[in-house]
């Protein structure tokens, strides 16, 4: 069970940072 919410919460902290980069990329892009 714990293994489970930490892969999920792994898969959710590096999604959360893909958005981020791709914000500040669009941002600092322009």
């Amino acid at each position: 069970m714990l293994k489970l919410f930490a892969k999920y919460t792994s898969i959710g902290v590096l999604n959360t940072l893909i958005h981020w980069g791709v914000f500040a990329f669009c941002v600092y892009g322009m």
